[in-house]
């Protein structure tokens, strides 16, 4: 159906060219300065990260994130068009980037989401859909030869639906879905903003392509960072009932779920999440943002992986583990915090020892 695993994930985000001070318009009061000779001819298509951005594209930075060591080093050496940054940190940007001065740079980001994104912030007009066999069908969706959608689903605009795949009843399918043949949904799962390849099969009440948790404390109540990324998964993967899966936060960081991976019931997948190939997670594990799990990894019941840390390929890790920091390939952890299974036991023998001294 696509050419390459590129075509798909393209075809399912993707800004529109937006010039900065018609960003600024919109956002009003919350830009406080806008200064730059040539300001007025620039124009942006995408959001993205700090060390991550290109020509056109536009971030944000805030004072708290220069605890990021990462981040921090970015600052003055981004690619970035324009940024939405405090005033205090503005003067850390080099001078091709423009500075979008305000004391909300995350509330800034999220206007500039609605405008470049549209998708991300759909309003559902019922006038552009048909009941089709009790479902309800969009007019800009397109399911393949051989499709089924079961009574009480909803299948939203820009949805292709691959060849023999069946969607089962109160199923969401969108908006943004694109499938490879032979998927299944079965009853009550919804799916938005994702690629999916041949033959995933998607259990009961499964959640995937959904925002992340992901926001910034600044002033009186948090602001949600927009998540504009999507949700891959590669051919042949399992998602288990009740299992949630974030899309990622920016077009270059998606949530990806390599091939033939299996995910077991209740497990959180956070944004922007790389699993790879041949993975087993049981069930009630919780994944936090940014973690990438190498291939043939098997993670037991109810682990525990802190964000931003790696999982080398191979590793085994037991049930009820907490996985604090990066481990290498075919290591097998146990504990809280996860250190070599070896140690784990000798340390479990020796509080055993001492509790039996002190009785």
């Amino acid at each position: 159906m696509f050419a390459n695993e590129d075509d798909r994930v393209e075809s399912s985000i993707g800004g529109r060219h937006v010039a900065i001070g018609d960003i600024v318009i919109e956002c009003g009061d919350l830009v406080s300065s806008f200064v730059h000779p040539e300001a007025e001819k620039l124009t942006v298509c995408e959001i993205a990260p700090l060390d991550r951005a290109v020509s056109g594209s536009v971030s944000f930075f805030a004072k708290q994130f220069l605890r990021n060591a990462r981040v921090a080093d970015s600052i003055n050496k981004t690619k970035s068009t324009a940024c939405f940054i405090d005033s205090d940190s503005a003067h850390l940007l080099p001078d091709s980037c423009v500075p979008l001065v305000t004391k909300f740079p995350v509330a800034g980001i999220r206007k500039a989401a609605e405008i470049l994104y549209p998708q991300f912030f759909y309003e559902c007009n019922f006038a552009e859909y048909s009941r089709i066999d009790g479902a309800l069908i969009h007019r800009d969706s397109c399911l393949g030869k051989g499709c089924k959608v079961f009574p009480g689903s909803i299948v939203h605009g820009r949805v292709f639906l691959g060849e023999e795949s069946v969607v089962g009843s109160q199923c969401v399918i969108g908006p943004n879905v694109e499938t490879g043949r032979g998927c299944v949904f079965e009853s009550c799962a919804s799916v938005m903003h994702s690629s999916i390849g041949d033959k995933v099969y998607v259990k009961q009440g499964a959640r995937i392509g959904q925002s992340g948790f992901g926001f910034s404390v600044t002033g009186e109540a948090p602001i949600d960072i927009p998540h504009t990324g999507i949700v891959v998964i590669r051919d042949c993967v399992q998602i288990g009932a009740g299992t949630s899966v974030d899309r990622g936060v920016f077009q270059s960081t998606s949530t990806t779920i390599g091939k033939n991976t299996r995910i077991d019931n209740l497990t959180q997948i956070g944004h922007n999440v790389t699993i790879g190939e041949n993975v087993i997670i049981a069930a009630q594990c919780g994944i936090a943002g940014s973690v990438k799990i190498g291939d043939g990894c098997a993670l037991g019941g109810q682990v525990g992986v802190a964000g931003h840390i790696s999982i080398g390929s191979g590793t085994m890790v037991a049930a009820k583990s907490g996985v604090m920091r990066s481990c290498s390939e075919r290591s097998i952890i146990a504990g809280i915090p996860a250190v070599c299974a070896k140690k784990w036991r000798r340390q479990v023998v020796g509080l055993w020892k001492m509790a039996s001294r002190e009785v």
